[in-house]
């Protein structure tokens, strides 16, 4: 028997059989709800995943006509997508994290994505000009991963992408390239502890954000830049897998 494990012409996380936990494609405008010209809300587009709101109009990004657009220099920018989503079961084989970004800094480290608390808890992603990264609960077994120094792009989008197998390692992956690696052998599940543990925002507000910390404040390391879109797994995708999302992501906007 031949199997034919050709990419589907039409990239598509339905193409997979997994339902990610959180889909937002912020080019939908018919999955947004906006605050004159800012976001206030964008709909999750998978039966699985959840609604990401910012009901604080200081903290709303603005509509980037097909992504979001966060670019105040003074107040905190950032979309909630709550916690409880994203717990996984000892069954499940990890975590997969993907987001399409532009981001113009090149100095100041800036948080893509964050679920938890302070140093040393919770799961997230993080970027600057010359270090582009993943994170998982280091008191838990997990552990930091970046490529650093990295030529990351400061002038156009880029697709990050990390792949946390627990019990075994994580991977950041840089557009379609594996960049760096971790063994993460004592990470063994995502529970509750490890998310919301020392999360100061409260269950109304976090610990899941786009854009910040999950803790309060983030200082400097308010993301400024752009959001096209993002997904997220309860599991390890494989390198198959993997490359169907990239593709997808990269079809949205030449990167």
């Amino acid at each position: 028997m031949i199997i034919n494990r050709r990419t589907p012409d039409t990239p598509h996380p339905s193409n997979l059989s997994l339902n990610p936990r959180m889909f937002f494609d912020f080019a939908d405008r018919n999955n947004t709800t906006f605050s004159n010209s800012d976001v206030q809300g964008v709909k999750g587009k998978s039966s699985a995943s959840v609604n990401m709101m910012q009901t604080i109009a200081t903290s709303q990004p603005a509509d980037g006509g097909t992504d979001l657009f966060f670019d105040d220099p003074v107040n905190e920018q950032f979309m909630d997508a709550g916690a409880d989503f994203i717990l996984s079961d000892s069954s499940r084989s990890g975590l997969t994290m993907m987001f399409l970004v532009k981001h113009p800094e090149t100095t100041t480290q800036k948080f893509v994505y964050d679920i938890g608390g302070f140093a040393g808890t919770g799961y997230g992603m993080d970027y600057t000009g010359t270090r582009i990264g993943c994170y998982t609960p280091i008191n838990h077994g997990g552990a930091q991963t970046e490529k650093n120094p990295v030529d990351a792009p400061t002038s156009g989008w880029v697709v990050i992408i990390a792949v946390i197998k627990f019990g075994d390692s994580q991977k950041v992956y840089i557009n379609k390239n594996l960049e760096a690696q971790t063994a993460i052998p004592g990470l063994s599940e995502l529970s509750a502890a490890t998310i919301t543990e020392t999360a100061t925002r409260g269950p109304a507000s976090g610990p899941s954000v786009i854009g910040t910390t999950s803790k309060t404040p983030a200082g400097t390391r308010i993301w400024k830049g752009n959001f096209k879109n993002g997904l997220i797994y309860d599991e390890a995708l494989s390198d198959y897998q993997r490359n169907i999302l990239y593709i997808y992501q990269r079809n949205k906007i030449s990167v």
